[in-house]
């Protein structure tokens, strides 16, 4: 979820074209990462305690990330989270039923397999019955650009058909013509 909210906010920097602050932002964000894991490298050496580091680096680039948002264009941090958190849960939920079904004792494969049939259909099923706009977007999004792609195969099928029906005696000549015109061109270079 945080790194749709870094992605968005760093876009928002970039379509306005401040470079400078999108410099700014990275250098800050790069130089809370190197403390942080300097930290972890310098007082602990357990591996729960860099997983939680990763997560305090998270929280800090997303801060960094969304906060000029707000006097660029408004959009403040708490109204991200609410246009991301129908998301949020479905995803919590599909995660949730996942785990569930991954406590069941069958064969690895059997079981990964189950697992994202399920995960898939939980999802749909979620965003189906909650109407979500993303969802429905991607659905959108989906069915005309297979339109458009259905579209083109016809025009390319039409173009075959008319190549197809050109009379052999026809297509012979203009292929004899072509090859004529070619040894012509290449005899006059070589002379």
């Amino acid at each position: 979820m945080f790194n749709m909210i870094q992605d968005g906010n760093l876009q928002v920097v970039r379509a306005i074209g401040k470079s400078g602050l999108f410099l700014i932002m990275e250098i800050i964000k790069k130089s809370s990462y190197l403390i942080v894991i300097l930290l972890f490298v310098l007082f602990t050496d357990k591996p729960e305690h860099l997983a939680i580091a990763c997560i305090v680096n998270t929280c800090i680039a997303t801060l960094v990330n969304t906060f000029p948002n707000r006097k660029l264009i408004g959009y403040k941090y708490r109204l991200q989270i609410i246009d991301l958190l129908p998301n949020l849960v479905i995803s919590i939920i599909m995660g949730v039923t996942v785990y569930l079904i991954g406590l069941i004792n069958l064969p690895n494969i059997a079981l990964i397999f189950i697992q994202v049939v399920d995960g898939v259909i939980v999802y749909i099923l979620l965003c189906l019955i909650t109407k979500n706009k993303t969802f429905y977007y991607c659905l959108r999004t989906a069915k005309e650009y297979l339109k458009k792609n259905s579209q083109k195969e016809s025009v390319n099928e039409n173009n075959q058909e008319i190549i197809l029906s050109i009379k052999p005696e026809i297509l012979h000549k203009t292929l004899s013509n072509i090859n004529k015109t070619l040894n012509k061109t290449i005899n006059a270079i070589s002379s």
